[in-house]
């Protein structure tokens, strides 16, 4: 019998074997081997309350509520269209409040993101792409607007990273994997993106990743 041949176990029987998956939230695909995640959300079998909202991990699902904090408003609840649950809260300060105004922060954003566990990185794995409205040139003047990304929080083996890139033309910021993370884990990236210009900085952006990390590798 060929290694590998079943997703998750094989079972022997006369003249042949069978594949099985995880008693929970996966489900065995037509070509008898594969086994497929289980969307709870979108068949409505979740336990989520109409103020949380559901969000589909691999092999289950979890209910999400997530808050602006002090000085922030929402500014848009949804999904992403790939099942990620976002939330935007962007600032709003009271008139004369100076404690406010004079935070750099403008907008933070979160969002959740289920991964498998990787067993293996022979290279470090794109998961997010952060896009900014800022152009990217080769050769920035000191007087010219740039974007700096930094990983504030990680977790505990730094087995994630965030690296510039020009995106049709434009500054973006892409999160990596670069180290195996074995689950099932949950975890928090938080990650600032600065906007600088002639040395000041003019706005910084906070984005939470919230990272669900399955226990299996599909």
């Amino acid at each position: 019998m060929l290694p590998n041949v079943c997703s998750y176990k094989c079972r022997n029987s006369p003249g042949g074997f069978n594949c099985t998956c995880p008693a929970n939230g996966y489900t065995l695909a037509h070509d008898g081997r594969t086994c497929q995640d289980i969307d709870e959300c979108a068949a409505g079998t979740h336990s989520c309350s109409a103020m949380e909202t559901c969000f589909n991990v691999q092999g289950g699902f979890r209910c999400l509520f997530f808050e602006c904090p002090t000085y922030f408003m929402r500014a848009a609840k949804g999904s992403t269209g790939n099942g990620s649950a976002v939330l935007r809260c962007v600032k709003a300060c009271q008139e004369h409040d100076s404690d406010c105004a004079r935070d750099p922060v403008h907008i933070i954003t979160s969002t959740a993101l289920s991964l498998p566990t990787f067993q293996h990185l022979e290279e470090p794995e794109e998961i997010v792409l952060l896009r900014t409205a800022t152009g990217a040139k080769p050769d920035l003047l000191p007087d010219e607007p740039d974007v700096f990304f930094d990983i504030l929080a990680t977790d505990e083996l730094n087995s994630f990273d965030v690296i510039k890139r020009s995106q049709n033309s434009m500054i973006a910021g892409v999160i990596r994997q670069i180290k195996p993370v074995m689950g099932p884990k949950e975890l928090v990236l938080e990650v600032t993106m600065k906007y600088v210009q002639s040395g000041v900085v003019s706005q910084q952006n906070i984005v939470l990743i919230h990272i669900f990390i399955s226990k299996f590798w599909f």
